[in-house]
């Protein structure tokens, strides 16, 4: 693992927990985090009908959702979102966005 993706991995797991109501999950927030990175559910998949990408967590073109641009994925979250982040939910994303201080432009 990188020092960076530990890093940003260990900012985290020491983040305040997102409210219960809306993480309805029976891992940990920290185990779930982890699970997003291991790579085997991406975020954004080659959609079948274009040449775009469609998002896992938004359900819509990767191009056209609510997520952060690549560059957000990789120096904050640590993660590749063509090979990982496919696990979080709307609410995780938009709380990790707010942690990390995520404006769109």
């Amino acid at each position: 693992m990188t020092e960076p993706l530990k890093q940003a991995l260990d900012r985290i797991a020491q983040a305040p927990q997102p409210d219960p109501v809306i993480f309805m999950s029976p891992h940990t927030w920290a185990d779930h985090l982890a699970a997003c990175q291991k790579g085997d559910t991406p975020a954004w998949v080659k959609c079948g009908e274009c040449d775009n990408f469609l998002c896992t967590i938004h359900g819509g073109h990767a191009d056209s959702c609510a997520c952060p641009e690549l560059e957000f994925w990789d120096s904050e979250l640590g993660l590749n979102p063509y090979e990982q982040g496919g696990r979080l939910t709307v609410a995780e994303l938009e709380a990790l966005k707010v942690q990390h201080g995520y404006v769109e432009e």
